[in-house]
């Protein structure tokens, strides 16, 4: 691999300047034009053609070309600073050993001020005192129950703001970032005028070769909330910045204003699709979802749900149930209930019959009786924070 030297880093800030200056979205076109400018700019120079045949293929300039089209789509300018911080919300639950390689990965993170807030779930295990003794920087808040993912994430970010956190990183105790991946997500965020919620290319961390999550996408009138790119090769090509639909609570960067704007996730839902309830909020709300594929993120999926299948399967049903009726059309819904519902749920019951799973049976009826039934709200954020008129927001 070649390295590229200050000619073409020159070259890629001339670039960026040209971009910039247009004052709008630059087309293909525009792109195309841009290159040729740069090759004239090259030829005065004498620079040798490697240099910009190297820079025309790097995938940092494209993508900082991809950021200024994001800048002029939010016509906002970013307030926040780079060194603004961002405090990492990891939940625990009888996981020692995988949070403290969680926190681990962390120490190599090229991006500070960085706070790691741990909200330990009632453990019985004792990783708790376990990870306070071995972390003394961390702050450690300490729940005698289970309180589920969706009121401990909450929990962290309350915390968070109150100690005015410029942006919340959710991230599962299962998951390593890499070192880049902090900084290439705040990057991303203030190109997009701190109006959106960015998360990383996730990777099986037990198949690296495959990934785990890069976008999701979400249709209402089947009731599918899809993942594209699960087990997809690594290789795979995606766009440097790539819409979603929905972003999965395994890691997403949000920054301090949208959660004042969208609250935290609903803490009804203890677990299962509180992020995606969460994502279709925030889009409500006027806020974008993205994934920046240059930020990398393994997923060691932990096997929680396996303790208790049951629990699992209520929660499913139930909370996929919630978030239909709170945010689809009554046609879409209407659809839904009638065609596709009943298919999902047979097949679910066939394959708990199968697996000899004879708990899941009651436990996928019941989910489906209080997903129904029970009252839903409108879906508004379950905790207000604090107003403040900063300048950092």
């Amino acid at each position: 691999m070649k390295r590229r030297d200050t000619r073409s880093t020159w070259i890629g800030h001339r670039t960026i300047i040209l971009v910039r200056s247009t004052g709008l979205v630059p087309t293909e076109d525009r792109i195309e034009s841009l290159w040729q400018k740069l090759k004239s700019w090259a030829r005065q120079s004498s620079l040798p053609n490697d240099s910009l045949a190297y820079l025309q293929n790097d995938s940092e300039v494209k993508f900082q070309i991809a950021l200024e089209r994001g800048r002029g789509q939010t016509g906002e300018e970013v307030r926040l600073s780079k060194d603004t911080k961002v405090a990492i919300a990891i939940l625990n639950w009888n996981g020692a050993r995988l949070t403290e390689r969680c926190i681990d990965a962390l120490k190599n993170s090229d991006y500070g001020p960085l706070e790691v807030i741990v909200v330990d779930n009632g453990s019985t295990d004792g990783s708790a005192n376990s990870i306070a003794e071995r972390y003394p920087e961390v702050t450690l808040i300490r729940n005698s129950t289970n309180l589920g993912f969706a009121e401990g994430s909450n929990q962290a970010i309350r915390y968070a703001m109150e100690k005015d956190a410029g942006y919340i990183l959710l991230l599962n105790n299962d998951a390593m970032v890499g070192q880049k991946t902090i900084s290439r997500l705040v990057e991303t965020a203030r190109a997009h005028g701190n109006k959106v919620a960015v998360s990383p290319k996730i990777y099986n961390g037990f198949e690296q070769t495959r990934l785990w999550f890069v976008y999701g996408k979400v249709n209402l009138w089947a009731g599918v909330f899809s993942n594209p790119a699960y087990n997809a090769p690594a290789t795979a090509g995606f766009d440097l910045v790539l819409p979603m639909e929905y972003v999965v609570g395994c890691c997403v960067l949000i920054p301090r204003a949208v959660i004042r704007a969208v609250g935290g996730f609903d803490e009804r839902f203890f677990a299962y699709c509180e992020d995606l309830d969460w994502s279709l909020r925030a889009r409500q709300a006027g806020f974008s979802l993205v994934c920046d594929t240059r930020a990398e993120l393994w997923h060691y999926v932990s096997s929680t749900g396996a303790r208790n299948p049951a629990k699992v399967r209520y929660l499913m049903t139930r909370n996929h149930l919630w978030t239909m009726r709170r945010h689809a059309t009554t046609c879409q819904f209407a659809v839904f209930a009638l065609v596709f519902y009943p298919a999902r749920c047979l097949l679910r019951l066939a394959k708990a019959i199968k697996h000899t799973q004879w708990e899941c049976i009651p436990a996928e009826i019941h989910g489906a009786l209080d997903g129904f039934l029970d009252p839903v709200s409108s879906g508004q954020p379950v905790f207000a924070v604090p107003a403040r008129d900063e300048e950092g927001d």
